[in-house]
């Protein structure tokens, strides 16, 4: 009769570290699966984060905008539009990416950053990531698109430059006034009031679920107030996303 050979202690102990081994090289497959891919995006975050929470919008235009993006908005309009949201809610003070909250999905990647600013309460940014850069391709911001045409609006005026100015309205406005009418009608206020020296956005308050915008500028003409007139600029986003002048200004 045989018997099987008993197992030493020794073995009892190899065998044991082999199945840890086994389990942990399975752990490290498993993160690696999970987290590899991420890299690029979440580094793409924490850059994001970094660059906002220190204010330097110049830098997270250049390094994280996508070129498609950068052609929507100048650096000097976007830096200005997170100066005002600086002015309204108060400065990021803190913002938290981790790789836990990257999806890859269709080819690029989305990114859930939270934002706290001093005067604000915590929200969840959600990054839209491409290329191969893991470049960001939408605003993360939904003000900021609304800001720069109201902000093209602005320099507009101040150049004088009417037809760019007409340009910007809705066709609300078009189809009731030309734009030879509406050039007429600034040169008057020209020849009356002379002309805008300054056009400096104060205010900016979204309404997303009418896609609607609303914008106080202080519009100053040579003969005007010292301190400009107030100047409500009312914006709404059309079916391809973009924003125009819904309502006539009068400045």
């Amino acid at each position: 009769m045989s018997t099987a050979p008993r197992r030493t202690p020794r073995s009892r102990r190899r065998i044991a570290w082999l199945a840890f081994v086994g389990v942990g090289l399975l752990a490290v497959v498993a993160l690696a699966i999970r987290f590899v891919p991420v890299l690029g995006p979440t580094g793409t975050a924490w850059g994001y984060c970094d660059d906002l929470t220190h204010a330097r919008y110049a830098d997270l235009y250049q390094a994280h905008f996508a070129p498609e993006l950068r052609t929507q908005i100048s650096q000097a309009h976007f830096i200005a539009a997170e100066q005002l949201a600086d002015h309204q809610a108060g400065p990021v003070a803190n913002c938290d990416a981790s790789p836990l909250n990257i999806a890859l999905v269709r080819g690029g990647a989305q990114a859930k950053v939270t934002e706290q600013r001093v005067h604000f309460a915590a929200v969840v940014t959600t990054l839209q990531l491409g290329g191969g850069d893991w470049l960001i391709i939408a605003f993360p911001d939904p003000a900021i698109a609304p800001f720069g045409t109201a902000q093209r609006f602005c320099d507009a005026l101040a150049a004088g430059d009417y037809a760019t100015a007409y340009g910007i309205f809705a066709p609300t406005i078009t189809a009731q006034l030309t734009q030879d009418r509406y050039v007429g009608l600034e040169h008057f206020a020209d020849q009356t009031n002379g002309k805008v020296t300054a056009c400096d956005i104060a205010q900016l308050t979204l309404d997303l679920p009418n896609h609607a915008a609303t914008v106080h500028a202080q519009v100053t003409r040579q003969n005007g107030p010292p301190g400009g007139a107030d100047v409500a600029i009312t914006l709404a986003q059309g079916d391809a996303g973009a924003w125009t002048i819904s309502t006539l200004p009068t400045a």
